[in-house]
């Protein structure tokens, strides 16, 4: 019998109990959210602290299954762009540990070694896959291809700016972007993916151990694009054969593998039909409950749910899961 732990930063477990509560009951009692131990100290006392987590652990939420009863847990790294390096050395020694017990725990997500957004963005500009550049804000080159925006590197909020135009606007915005240090700000250029009519489509899919699901396509007409805030039938309908034909399946599990992300949600757009990512959340909001669904898109919700289900189902029988 295989379970399965998502670790989630503390704060951010909604993401996972939110589905478990509606469209995920039937996995409910296999599946469980844990939180990273808190480790925020430096020096002697985050070393100190950071032995009495690990064994407190090794004994509590990462004790791996007994093997002479047949048991099996997979455990679902997330959240891995918000901890921080006191936290992802925790992860680490998390990490190792479980990887004495092949038998009987599987991973999803290396804590180091899963990209992150500067990571990923910067590897698939070099290759050629991107069409757009990401600098860090304390590094920023003597040109840039205009307009560009600012964010936060870690998280997966909007935008911190509006559209710049010009390196005077720029780092007059850089001076006033609020608190906290410049290197956690990052400097994208825009990449615009509009279709004739002025219509952004941010198209969503997951990685859950190898196999991916289409997830949803959000229609609008502002650049950044939060929520879907153009629902018509006609969207709706194309949503949904987005969602049931997943066309981009094959070209999204090669960037999953490239990005060493196992568990996560890729979105991107497209460009001439050229896949342009714009990041992977590993701890994505998976699934809202059924009652405050838009009436126009639940058929597309209903179809990820069921097959978010099978993949869950199919992980979790899967005795050579992980890596």
């Amino acid at each position: 019998m295989t379970d399965l732990t998502f670790l989630v930063h503390r704060g951010k477990e909604y993401t996972v109990r939110k589905y478990l509560e509606s469209w995920g009951q039937s996995l409910a009692s296999r599946i469980r959210v844990a939180h990273y131990p808190g480790l925020r100290s430096t020096g002697r006392t985050a070393a100190k602290r950071l032995s009495q987590n690990l064994r407190a652990w090794r004994v509590g939420v990462l004790r791996p299954p007994d093997p002479s009863q047949g048991q099996k847990r997979i455990y679902v790294f997330t959240d891995l762009e918000r901890l921080s390096p006191n936290e992802t050395k925790l992860a680490m020694g998390l990490y190792r540990q479980l990887e004495e017990h092949p038998a009987t725990a599987a991973i999803l997500n290396h804590p180091l070694d899963s990209m992150r957004r500067f990571e990923l963005l910067t590897h698939l500009r070099q290759s050629g896959s991107n069409q757009f550049a990401i600098y860090r804000a304390d590094d920023l080159p003597r040109t840039l291809r205009w307009p560009v925006f600012v964010r936060d590197e870690n998280e997966h909020g909007s935008a911190m700016s509006p559209l710049i135009g010009s390196r005077e606007q720029l780092d007059d915005e850089l001076q006033h972007s609020g608190p906290g240090p410049l290197a956690n700000r990052v400097v994208v250029e825009f990449c615009d993916t509009a279709d004739d009519r002025g219509v952004i489509r941010k198209y969503g899919a997951f990685c859950v151990g190898g196999r991916i699901l289409a997830r949803q396509i959000h229609f609008s007409r502002h650049w950044v694009v939060r929520v879907p805030d153009i629902r018509e039938r006609d969207t709706a309908g194309e949503e949904l054969e987005y969602v049931e034909s997943n066309p981009h399946g094959d070209a999204l599990a090669e960037i999953f593998q490239r990005a060493r992300i196992d568990y996560g949600r890729i979105d991107y757009g497209l460009v001439d039909g050229k896949i342009q990512v714009w990041e992977i959340n590993t701890n994505p909001m998976i699934l809202i409950p059924r009652d405050r669904q838009d009436p126009l898109r639940f058929r597309s919700h209903d179809h990820f749910g069921r097959s978010l289900n099978k993949a869950l189902e199919a992980l979790m029988s899967d005795s050579d899961v992980g890596i």
